[in-house]
């Protein structure tokens, strides 16, 4: 009986400190891919972006050519302002959760664009979603769970009531200073 209660206090502590470290392990892969689709989006990659977007957003073909077309149409309607993505930082996953089968968590961004005429800086809200228990991570701006879009709202997943996106922060907006004359 002695051993049996040792092998169960040993086998409970070992699983108790185990947890941490597979939060842990969780946290680093939802970093680590999110920081994928950053280097994606800096390289203009929109193939290697799209792995990244969750599924329900792109179910059809249609609309992964239709992603691709409006990434095409941005970039060209961009090209007078020259804009270049300085800077993608992303910040440590908050807490994991999962609800009704998928596991989530919201990861803080800031993005830095520099254009011909100003520095813009965005903070926005990452929603980090996975279907198969971390392995893969897909990312939705916080703002398409505040969409009134109908067929946006049915192709995400509901978001935990756990998690709350924080409010949207107004985009910072900073003159590029003029050349001085001589």
């Amino acid at each position: 009986m002695k051993r049996f209660l040792k092998f169960l206090t040993i086998t409970t502590c070992f699983f108790i400190l185990t947890i941490p470290l597979q939060a842990q392990a969780t946290a680093t892969a939802i970093k680590t891919q999110a920081l994928q689709m950053a280097r994606a989006i800096s390289k203009k990659d929109a193939a290697a972006v799209q792995k990244f977007i969750y599924p329900g957003l792109l179910t059809t073909a249609k609309d992964k050519v239709n992603m691709m077309a409006m990434m095409d149409t941005v970039s060209k309607r961009m090209e007078q302002f020259k804009p270049e993505v300085k800077r993608i930082t992303i910040g440590n996953p908050g807490k994991i959760v999962t609800h009704k089968k998928v596991m989530q968590a919201l990861v803080p961004q800031e993005m830095e664009i520099q254009t011909t005429l100003f520095t813009v800086v965005l903070n926005t809200t990452l929603v980090a979603l996975s279907t198969d228990k971390g392995k893969q991570w897909y990312f939705a701006d916080g703002l398409l769970y505040q969409s009134k879009d109908a067929d946006i709202m049915k192709s995400l997943p509901v978001l935990s009531p756990e998690l709350t996106i924080p409010p949207a922060q107004q985009p910072k907006l900073i003159p590029v200073a003029a050349p001085k004359a001589n």
